[in-house]
């Protein structure tokens, strides 16, 4: 066989194996497909590991894998920071499989792409109370959950932030001499968050607001 034939042959091969290799692809058993789009995940390849992804659910739609490469498709959105996507797809998880034994962890990671989302204490909180709900409800479903000590901690640490954002709204009623609407917002911190740090700042901040008032006339 000359040289050119050869290579011919050579070529012929590689063809013929990676067809070989895509088709034995499919034919591959779910929990090696969800493994592998694992390891892309966990490598920062999100195309391929999508492209796995697509071949366990076509292959094996009623798999408990293909269930699990629901979350799997929550994670890489989460891993990508697209965190809006990403809380959808863990609610969607929730809704889907209420009963599912790693529903807790959704909940849990729904929280956390709601706390990616939420803002500093002068900006809109919707976000923080988004993700204060995602925790509290993992705290009802698994008090003793893995993730539960975490949440508490996080749930605390945004409940300061709204208390926070209370009293920046507070303190723009004061300076704009608008004493009823920046009473009210004390009222509702101290009712709300009464085991926060800001409880403290938000009495000081009442007792400014009084003075104030009183030397308006007792507005």
């Amino acid at each position: 066989m000359n040289r050119f034939h050869r290579l011919l042959a050579a070529a012929a091969l590689v063809f013929l194996a990676g067809c070989w290799g895509a088709q034995t692809r499919k034919d591959l058993p779910p929990e090696v497909l969800y493994q592998q789009a694992v390891e892309q995940v966990e490598d920062g390849a999100f195309e391929p590991a999508q492209e796995t992804l697509d071949i366990l659910r076509d292959q094996y739609p009623f798999s408990k894998f293909a269930v699990e490469a629901e979350l799997l498709e929550a994670d890489m959105l989460f891993d990508q920071e697209k965190y809006e996507e990403a809380a959808a797809a863990y609610r969607a998880f929730e809704e889907l499989h209420p009963t599912h034994p790693r529903l807790g962890y959704a909940v849990y990671r729904r929280g956390l792409s709601y706390e990616a989302l939420s803002l500093p204490p002068d900006r809109d909180q919707t976000g923080t109370r988004n993700a204060i709900e995602a925790y509290q409800k993992l705290l009802y479903l698994r008090p003793e959950g893995e993730h539960a000590a975490d949440a508490r901690e996080r749930v605390q640490k945004l409940r300061q932030r709204l208390a926070e954002h209370e009293l920046y709204v507070a303190r723009y009623y004061k300076r704009r001499k608008m004493y009823d609407a920046a009473r009210g917002r004390i009222a509702y911190l101290v009712r709300s968050f009464p085991d926060t740090p800001a409880r403290q700042e938000a009495e000081r901040l009442a007792r400014e607001i009084e003075a104030a008032a009183s030397s308006r006339g007792g507005d």
